[in-house]
């Protein structure tokens, strides 16, 4: 049923996403990565298991697989702001964190993926 599904949706939520009286959060906070079918290849090359899917002409990857596999970002820290330990697209920030450092972590992470996986990644959410 309808309610069944909802209510399943829910618990799956519940189990990746910070308790919002606790941090704040804007959610997932960067888009997954869409490349090139030869820039697809390259990267398969490197990571065989990457998560990654045809869209179009060109190849959406899993950014929350790259992230949690192969750079391992869960609980990394910048102040008081981190990478949820359930789910690394999302970014928290407890009680003493400022925007600077929200940001500082954001710039760390697309850092480390174009080092790492040679790719470009972009926040979905807008920063001021």
């Amino acid at each position: 049923s309808l309610s069944a599904i909802r209510e399943a949706v829910l618990q799956i939520r519940a189990t990746k996403f910070p308790d919002l009286h606790i941090y704040g959060t804007a959610g997932s906070f960067f888009t997954n990565p869409i490349v090139s079918k030869k820039e697809a290849e390259r990267i398969l090359a490197l990571f065989p298991e990457a998560v990654h899917f045809p869209e179009g002409e060109e190849v959406k990857f899993s950014l929350a697989w790259l992230l949690d596999n192969v750079l391992h970002v869960k609980g990394m820290r910048e102040g008081g702001a981190m990478v949820w330990h359930a789910q690394p697209l999302v970014l928290v920030a407890e009680k003493n964190a400022t925007a600077k450092e929200v940001h500082a972590l954001a710039k760390k992470i697309i850092a480390l993926v174009k080092e790492n996986v040679g790719i470009e990644i972009v926040p979905e959410v807008f920063i001021l």
